[in-house]
């Protein structure tokens, strides 16, 4: 059983094949397409035969392959993703069950809102600040500044607040 290492890749401008084109195919490709790779597909109509040639070409040029129907032969496999802003969360069961994968992601669907979105935005804004004023914060500071008050007044529209308290907890000693 190979044990998958989760991996977030920047793919704009890179070449990414896909072989097959049912219903995960194109979920596949929409994904590829919006973090901007120049994605190739490869028809369902062509024989096993023909999409191993592609696969094992795909292979000698060094591009790493998915075949989303024949797991065994893939160098990587894909998550089950949520997006939510700049908040990417990615559910895998290595494998062994695309459809729980979809199963898990739905739930968490349900649970991860905008509002963890905007909480990412407001700890990149302040993470930036930091940074440019050269302010130096542990991780200790963070998990406490990123508390339950925080999110409240997120989920309350009170942004100009959250902003504040967010400054004030990772400054206070």
């Amino acid at each position: 059983m190979s044990a998958y290492y989760p991996v977030f890749l920047d793919l704009t401008d890179r070449p990414v094949l896909v072989v097959g084109g049912g219903p995960v195919a194109e979920g596949k490709v929409e994904g590829l397409l919006a973090a901007g790779a120049n994605v190739t597909v490869v028809s369902p109509t062509v024989t096993p035969r023909l999409a191993g040639w592609v696969a094992a070409e795909g292979r000698e040029l060094g591009v790493w392959v998915n075949a989303a129907d024949e797991p065994a032969r893939c160098e990587f496999i894909l998550p089950a993703v949520i997006r939510r802003g700049r908040l990417v969360v990615a559910v895998s069961t290595g494998g062994a069950s695309p459809a729980a994968a979809r199963a898990i992601r739905e739930e968490l669907e349900a649970y991860l809102t905008e509002d963890h979105a905007t909480l990412v935005e407001m700890a990149a804004e302040a993470r930036e600040d930091l940074r440019r004023r050269a302010v130096s914060t542990g991780p200790a500071r963070w998990r406490r500044a990123l508390d339950g008050g925080l999110r409240r007044l997120i989920a309350d529209k009170r942004y100009r607040q959250a902003r504040a308290r967010l400054a004030r907890n990772l400054e206070s000693a």
